[in-house]
């Protein structure tokens, strides 16, 4: 698990943490999976040649044009016979899912932009997307902002990443070994790589003490992580003081936001000026409203 190997490197990241350094260097994390390309291109080939017969034996004028290999999933483009309805594939779903022996499957009906229907299959043996592998692209690196986070690749491989500050404000939920934990340790690892503490602070709030554990003595956090649930109270009753006397900040300045207000002042040398984004992460929020449930839940509203 690439984050468990990053935790035994803290120690040397933080030494690279001081001043205004952050942390370039993807060797730390685990390199991508490699795959068999052969026996994967055995199955694609036999695959395309069960959704042909598939189809052809309920009387589907349709054939396999194209196919792109994703990580999880391969898509199969079949493209129809001029006249027939594209309900004529999406009402075989079942039928298609048990002549490919697939847990599930996907259609697309049609795909964007194309004259074909997509049909998207597990892949033999799912390959998992290394989070090294998105900080390594262009994609991430020339990204500008430093709320910059990397997501995974599409199925045609190629990087998906946002930025922080367009959805301001979420929750993360889904069942027991979904990858809640894994999500947020790639978001947090993003920033890390991405800004230094002088444009971002975390603050890091976990009720269990574990999972975020490995984070503590990291210059970008605004204080150790807090697992005491009266601490965390404490902690979320000053970000709502600070992100009140921000407000008054940023209307003093005529801004609406934190990177007009951080532009406006750089463009007068007014470095002091310059404000950090302030990231809030909760784990287990679930066991924190448990704790102080009544203290917290106005605070957490307001932000």
């Amino acid at each position: 698990h690439q984050w468990l190997r990053l935790r035994t490197q803290v120690p040397r990241l933080q030494g690279q943490h001081r001043g205004l350094a952050h942390c370039h260097r993807s060797s730390y994390l685990l390199r991508p999976v490699k795959v068999d390309q052969a026996a994967q291109e055995d199955w694609v080939v036999a695959q395309s040649d069960r959704l042909d017969k598939t189809l052809q034996a309920f009387n589907v004028d349709a054939h396999v044009v194209a196919h792109t290999v994703g990580p999880t999933v391969t898509q199969f483009q079949v493209r129809l016979a001029s006249g027939v309805k594209v309900n004529k594939i999406t009402n075989l779903n079942d039928d298609l899912k048990l002549a490919l022996a697939a847990k599930d499957i996907r259609i697309e009906a049609p795909i964007p932009g194309k004259n074909t229907v997509g049909i998207e299959i597990p892949n033999l043996k799912p390959r998992p997307v290394m989070l090294r592998e998105v900080l390594d692209t262009p994609a991430f690196q020339q990204a500008k902002s430093p709320l910059t986070i990397a997501l995974g690749v599409d199925l045609f491989g190629q990087p998906v990443v946002t930025n922080l500050a367009r959805m301001p404000h979420g929750l993360i939920a889904g069942a027991t070994g979904s990858g809640k934990s894994v999500f947020i340790n790639s978001l947090l690892v993003s920033l890390l790589y991405k800004a230094t503490p002088e444009q971002v602070r975390l603050l890091l709030i976990d009720p269990k003490a574990v999972e975020l554990a490995g984070y503590n003595g990291l210059p970008h956090l605004v204080s150790p992580v807090i697992s005491d649930p009266k601490a965390a109270s404490a902690a979320l009753k000053w970000v709502v003081s600070t992100m009140n006397d921000r407000y008054k900040k940023l209307a003093a300045a005529g801004v609406r936001n934190l990177e007009q207000f951080n532009a406006k002042a750089e463009r007068f040398h007014e470095y002091a000026q310059v404000l950090p984004y302030l990231v809030i992460i909760i784990d287990e929020l679930a066991d924190l409203m448990l704790a102080a449930g009544s203290e917290i839940q106005d605070d957490i509203a307001r932000i």
